[in-house]
């Protein structure tokens, strides 16, 4: 399989992760950069703070550079504010780009939270968004920005299994 970094962009609990995750277990050489993930390793964190979303930039897109170094392909859960870095780097090594949305319509969004603030809670795990109001703001502000001419995969239509399908579909 070439090098390439994946891009993908979706709300919140449209399956990104869950699609992302089984990547990962079935192809080696792919690294995983989530915003996320790597916010929570530092103290805490606020997004409006400068400093933080500085500091934050400077790591995801420093361990960009070094999984690419290392032959890896990123797949990123879409980093708007790293785009231009992250794709000076793709044209450095001449690296194929892909785009994906992952989606599915608000309401069912807004059941797939319920279901997992409840399983969080069970298993003490910390979400960064437990809230359906601030679900609908993240919602609409993914649907003004979002990229149409991307590939987009519906997750109300398709299961886990032919989200993935339709990923390594697209894979190199």
């Amino acid at each position: 399989m070439k090098q390439q970094i994946i891009f993908i962009e979706g709300p919140s609990t449209a399956w990104k992760s869950t699609a992302v995750g089984t990547i990962l277990n079935k192809y080696d050489r792919f690294f995983h950069i989530n915003k996320d993930k790597i916010k929570w390793l530092i103290s805490d964190y606020q997004n409006r703070v400068d400093w933080d979303r500085e500091m934050l930039g400077v790591i995801l897109l420093s361990m960009c550079e070094h999984a690419l170094n290392n032959w890896l392909s990123l797949i990123i859960e879409w980093q708007r504010e790293l785009e231009k870095s992250i794709l000076e780097l793709s044209e450095w090594k001449n690296i194929n780009v892909k785009y994906i949305n992952i989606e599915a319509p608000l309401e069912l969004l807004k059941q797939r939270l319920i279901e997992r603030v409840e399983e969080s809670r069970k298993l003490w795990i910390k979400l960064w968004n437990t809230s359906a109001d601030k679900l609908v703001i993240l919602y609409n502000l993914y649907l003004e920005n979002k990229y149409i001419q991307w590939i987009t995969l519906d997750t109300s239509i398709l299961n886990k299994e032919e989200v993935v399908q339709k990923i390594e579909n697209h894979l190199e």
